[in-house]
């Protein structure tokens, strides 16, 4: 999408964000251009990575984050500090609110073994530190708040690494 549109990139240890690059700038039409040279940055890889964000009148376009050790050798937090909220909205429709205070990276959600077959408006999501993520799931089939509650499950990257 063309247009004014803004750049930030931070850095963050899981639990907070430390902004070190801002630009504002007019994105092209489905072209790629260099658009930021990073300043130098003390980081460390073993427990910080960057996160890259578009910011299109005021909303987040797109994320990018960038590790620079695998998953494994990354040090994770041991707390994993997030709630779960879940509403039934309308017959087969819940919604789902996560807000979280550390990272969930690649978070996946599911409720397989009570509707294999529900779809998800988004099940794979990074939600940073500070944020929260609204998720939608229309069932198949008649569940009550309870039962789909109880039937709901997540993973994330932070959670199998530590394991």
């Amino acid at each position: 999408d063309n247009g004014p549109c803004e750049l930030r990139i931070s850095k963050c240890d899981c639990n907070s964000l430390q902004d070190i690059a801002y630009k504002k700038f007019d994105m092209p039409p489905n072209a790629s251009l260099r658009m930021i040279k990073l300043p130098d940055v003390d980081i460390d890889f073993s427990r910080e990575f960057l996160l890259a964000e578009i910011f299109k009148e005021g909303v987040v376009t797109a994320r990018n984050t960038y590790f620079g050790v695998v998953p494994k050798e990354f040090k994770w937090p041991e707390k994993q500090d997030f709630s779960i909220a879940h509403e039934k909205l309308q017959g087969n429709l819940f919604k789902v609110s996560i807000c979280s205070k550390t990272l969930l990276k690649d978070l996946y959600l599911n409720i397989d073994f009570a509707d294999p077959d529900a779809v998800f408006s988004d099940n794979f999501i990074d939600v940073v530190p500070g944020c929260s993520a609204q998720i939608k799931v229309r069932t198949s089939k008649q569940l009550s708040l309870d039962e789909f509650r109880n039937a709901f499950s997540l993973m994330h990257v932070g959670a199998i690494s530590m394991k």
